[in-house]
């Protein structure tokens, strides 16, 4: 785990959705988080303490974020509000990464908290979401450079 990778494309929370939606790392339009895990926890208590255990699992504090719920949805929304016509075409040739963001929209919108973990080396992922499962999270996937694994 690096966190200078993760700070390239590390979620801007806080931030203006709209403002948000033009930085985030993106593949057919759609969010695409290379090298990084994201999961859905339903309770945000239990997401901090997550973030917590993976801290004292070894994972460093710049390659983890917490990502509520409502302002993920915000951005989603607004990243394919600003598509012009050729961009969405192109987001339909990405439907699977398309059909993932809607998952974790769907989540958003249940007013559940995202956890993104920077993971690029496969020999970690398990422990990570061995981790995170432990916290009840669910909708894992890692996002590498040829495809999204389901953890």
């Amino acid at each position: 785990m690096t966190e200078s990778a993760h700070a390239e494309h590390r979620p801007p929370v806080g931030r203006d959705p709209v403002q948000a939606a033009t930085g985030m790392p993106r593949s057919m339009g759609h969010l695409y988080p290379l090298g990084d895990i994201l999961a859905v926890i339903n309770d945000r208590a239990e997401a901090e303490r997550a973030v917590q255990a993976l801290k004292e699992g070894g994972v460093p504090e710049g390659d983890v974020d917490l990502v509520d719920g409502a302002w993920f949805a915000q951005v989603m929304r607004a990243n394919k509000e600003s598509w012009n016509p050729l961009q969405r075409v192109v987001a339909v040739l990405g439907a699977e990464e398309g059909e993932v963001v809607r998952d974790y929209l769907e989540q958003a919108d249940l007013g559940r908290t995202i956890v993104v973990v920077h993971a690029e080396q496969p020999e970690v992922w398990d422990c990570i979401a061995r981790v995170l499962r432990e916290h009840g999270a669910h909708h894992l996937r890692h996002y590498g450079r040829l495809e999204m694994t389901q953890l």
